[in-house]
């Protein structure tokens, strides 16, 4: 999504502040260069449910923002940061994934939970349209959800070196953890394509 905002003359920082621009310009390519058969994601927006479980998106921890953290094109940027410790493990357990989310959303969200899901809607209706303008030109995108595993998602919040040691000191733990967020990940997504109304995940 970012080559098309270079071809067209502005920065990746423009693009991502102005989503009509960025995302036009993906059109705009795919005119001049003559089309292309599918998109993995439609363009800038992301799927996310209601819910303020949903409002962390897919990463935790310091994203780094072309304009403002970095160069005007520069890629995005992620910087791990210690959300969750090994004392939270239990909780996670007893309360599942959705239920951890909702009880700490401060620790992902400094917003309010009306701020949090007032954007995900936001970011869904923005999906929904770009999924629409590629459908009307008969082009499919691949994914109407998505999701990371509970491993991915352990890693980003509790840092890879953190979640790296829980594998060999306290592998079992591990395990039951990440056996309690499943359902909650895969009714998310569930929820998700059903609302963006493409299957894929």
């Amino acid at each position: 999504v970012f080559f098309p905002a270079r071809s067209k003359g502005f920065s990746v920082a423009e693009a991502m502040r102005d989503w009509k621009k960025g995302f036009y310009s993906i059109a705009d390519v795919f005119d001049e260069i003559g089309g292309w058969d599918g998109m993995l994601l439609p363009g800038y927006s992301i799927p996310a449910t209601p819910h303020v479980y949903s409002a962390g998106g897919i990463a935790i921890g310091k994203s780094l923002r072309p304009g403002t953290d970095l160069g005007e094109n520069d890629s995005p940027q992620f910087v791990e940061t210690e959300i969750i410790s090994r004392d939270d493990y239990d909780e996670i357990i007893n309360l599942g994934w959705k239920g951890f989310r909702t009880k700490y959303q401060s620790r992902y969200n400094p917003g309010t939970e009306a701020q949090s899901i007032k954007w995900t809607r936001r970011q869904m209706e923005k999906y929904k349209t770009e999924l629409k303008f590629w459908r009307d030109k008969g082009i499919r995108s691949l994914c109407g959800a998505l999701t990371s595993s509970p491993l991915m998602i352990l890693s980003t919040s509790r840092t890879l070196l953190g979640v790296t040691k829980d594998i060999y000191e306290i592998p079992d733990k591990l395990e039951a953890v990440m056996e309690a967020m499943v359902d909650d990940l895969i009714s998310d997504a569930v929820e998700a394509a059903q609302i963006s109304g493409e299957p894929g995940v």
